[in-house]
């Protein structure tokens, strides 16, 4: 991230010019925003589940996962929840082991 900010001539200036701080930050930002999703996840009254497999040009193939919801004026949401790497195996198990820990927000579940 620091690289791409100054390859595009961006000033980066202060303490924190180092990858671990970054990281740091992009995982506190995560945090943040996954939490605010859960709320709005359980505020409504009904979810949807959209699970998509995709191979990349490295020949990886991933779970893309989004979830739908209605919020309080009842527009429909949806909201890119993860992507899980799938490993060597695209059988069923292993598939909803990753849509079910996707599904777990620590001691939390969406269920």
């Amino acid at each position: 991230m620091l690289a791409a900010n100054g390859a595009t001539g961006v000033a980066v200036n202060g303490v924190y010019q180092n990858d671990d701080a970054a990281r740091q930050f992009t995982q506190a930002i995560g945090k943040v925003i996954r939490k605010k999703l859960l709320e709005r996840l359980r505020a409504s009254p009904v979810l949807g589940i959209c699970v998509d497999e995709s191979t990349d040009v490295s020949v990886r193939s991933h779970l893309s996962i989004y979830i739908s919801y209605i919020d309080k004026t009842y527009s429909v949401h949806c909201a890119y929840l993860c992507l899980k790497g799938i490993g060597r195996s695209s059988k069923a198990e292993v598939l909803h082991k990753l849509l079910m820990d996707a599904l777990t927000v620590g001691p939390d579940v969406l269920s």
